[in-house]
């Protein structure tokens, strides 16, 4: 704790005199490539995988890389990828199946600290170093990951069904038939869908669903990809693809690109021989899908991602923005929103899942704009951030809801309670960001990392975005440790292995992928804020963790909470895992 610090406490006055200096390494350092320190994960049904020999002899192949690809032993082009591979780097290339279909596929050299091994466990235990994994990515391909990303955008079981037959058939006649509809019954499912989801068209609503599907739905899709050069296309042919896979027609693109319809008819020609496609649903799957295995090929750490409980929903504002939240239900009981950190919270943790569940809460988790799969705010953060909760209650069809909101998103919460006041049945703001002019008074690296950036908010941008990048497991773990060594209850806490499971998996799921909603929360604070004027602090109940506020610090929120202010000794900032049952009981 003392030496992480004060290593603190240099950089900030080296920022004092130096800040450019400071803000140049940091710019550098979260500029470095990704396989110095991303983690990511993947989810066994994205996937399906094979072991070749250096040679490229095959020694195993999953069902799903079977049934996607046919035996790769027969697949010349397979071959020169495994022989790439065992020449130098992992590479992507797209692999045309023995169906005639076209996969991405990644192909890379096992080694003795290989980040491949644990996927090869499911697969096969006699891998030795020099094979060659070879991992086909096509998680469109999965009915139950479309279904299941179908459903966490808003669509029912219906649309759900429908969309998912559309990602095989040329039309919704077709897949009607397919699914034994109707036809005009198909046709009004579409429609509901799209008005619901606020996409153009069919196959813009499917684009979203594979980028769902993919884990890059946080990306946006018309934005420069390196990977996009392993399509093989011209740069006047990549910008036309791009424009075709998320939903514009023809002259839609011809229009936007300023060429020709002819033009753009011959491009597209082109486009899809080249690719082995037929059909602008294939090309938005292969662009999305080829994105997100070159990803996987840059991080340090690959590792499977498990359920982690909840049900993920994504809903789409007016603007078109898009608004995570996971659901843990049920549906019947009464509704919380509980409320992500800084970092940390985008899952619920399991002890204070427990408790609010045993006292019949539903729990949902909101993700804040820029945070996790929220896109950044438009306009205000706290404005749009405080919208954004009334349109999940409106989604979900809630007048009111009870609150538990902690560290930066008790500004949220208050917010809320401004702007759309009759809403709050009862609420929790946990050890809430103090206002501006004030700052904790015990040391702690917490403390010392939040007062560095509130102190010299442009350094903001860099961190978060170097932190970001360095979610390698062992970096996390270190960084961890000194995090939370400042407090006995946080210490204890985090020498769990459960524990650090489950803060690592959070943090890369809320942080890992953007910095934009770390940042801007960051600049809301250095700007200067404080409590809107016309909160109403009767339903609220303030708790201070004791081992983060002493006594003389406790004034700073009296005014507002006045006798609604309770402290828990000892506790610091893990209270979601060490006080649980406190937090549940104070709630009710």
């Amino acid at each position: 704790q003392h030496v992480f610090s004060g290593i603190v406490r240099d950089f900030e006055a080296f920022a004092t005199q130096h800040e450019d200096t400071l803000l140049d390494i940091l710019q550098a350092a979260a500029a470095m490539e990704r396989s110095v320190g991303t983690a990511a994960g993947l989810v066994p049904e994205q996937a399906g995988l094979a072991l070749m020999s250096g040679g490229a002899r095959l020694i195993r192949a999953d069902e799903r890389f079977r049934s996607w690809i046919g035996d790769p032993a027969r697949q010349p082009a397979l071959t020169k990828l495994v022989r790439q591979a065992n020449r130098g780097a992992p590479a992507v290339a797209l692999i045309s199946s023995a169906t005639h279909s076209v996969f991405p596929v990644l192909a890379g050299r096992l080694s003795r600290e290989s980040k491949w091994r644990h996927i090869l466990e499911t697969l096969t235990d006699k891998a030795k170093e020099g094979d060659v994994i070879l991992i086909a990515f096509a998680p469109s391909r999965s009915k139950g990951l479309v279904i299941q990303a179908a459903r966490s955008i808003g669509l029912s079981v219906l649309e759900a069904e429908l969309v998912a037959a559309l990602f095989e058939e040329p039309s919704v006649e077709a897949a009607a038939y397919r699914l034994g509809l109707n036809v005009e019954t198909a046709r009004e499912a579409i429609r509901r869908a799209l008005k619901r989801t606020g996409a153009r068209n069919a196959p813009q609503l499917i684009g979203r669903i594979i980028d769902l599907g993919s884990g890059v739905a946080d990306r946006p899709f018309q934005d420069a990809d390196g990977a996009d050069a392993l399509l093989g296309l011209i740069p006047s042919e990549l910008r036309l693809a791009r424009l075709l896979a998320d939903g514009m027609t023809g002259e839609m693109a011809a229009a936007e690109l300023g060429l020709s319809t002819e033009t753009v008819k011959s491009y597209r020609r082109s486009i899809f021989a080249k690719l082995g496609i037929n059909r602008t649903r294939h090309l938005r799957r292969l662009i999305t899908e080829t994105r997100a295995l070159q990803a996987l090929n840059e991080a340090m750490e690959v590792r499977w991602d498990r359920p982690v409980g909840g049900n993920l929903r994504v809903l789409m504002d007016g603007e078109g923005r898009s608004v995570a939240f996971i659901d843990y239900g049920p549906a019947g009981a009464r509704p919380l929103l509980l409320f992500h950190g800084s970092s940390t919270g985008r899952l619920a943790a399991p002890p204070m899942l427990a408790a609010l569940s045993r006292r019949g809460f539903r729990v949902i988790v909101p993700q804040r704009p820029g945070f996790g799969l929220t896109s950044p705010a438009r306009r205000g953060f706290l404005a749009t951030a405080a919208d954004d909760l009334a349109l999940v209650l409106d989604r979900l069809g809630l007048r009111k809801a009870a609150f538990l909101a902690r560290d930066g998103g008790a500004a949220t919460a208050m917010a809320f309670a401004a702007r759309h006041p009759g809403r709050v049945n009862r609420g929790l703001l946990l050890n809430p960001r103090r206002p501006s002019g004030t700052a904790r008074s015990t040391p702690s690296p917490m403390n010392a990392i939040t007062g560095l950036l509130l102190n010299h908010p442009k350094l903001a941008d860099p961190f978060a975005r170097m932190i970001a990048r360095q979610t390698g497991r062992d970096v996390m773990v270190r960084l961890l440790a000194a995090v939370y060594a400042a407090v006995e209850s946080d210490r204890a806490c985090a020498e769990n292995p459960t524990v650090v499971d489950h803060l690592i998996a959070d943090l890369r799921g809320l942080v890992g992928r953007s910095a934009e909603g770390f940042v801007s929360e960051y600049k809301l604070f250095s700007q200067g804020w404080s409590p809107p004027a016309d909160f109403d602090s009767g339903p609220w109940t303030f708790v201070l963790s004791g081992g983060l506020w002493p006594p003389r610090d406790l004034e700073i929120w009296r005014p507002v909470a006045g006798t609604a202010l309770v402290i828990l000794p000892g506790a610091g900032q893990l209270v979601q895992f060490t006080h649980a049952e406190v937090l549940a009981d104070l709630l009710g």
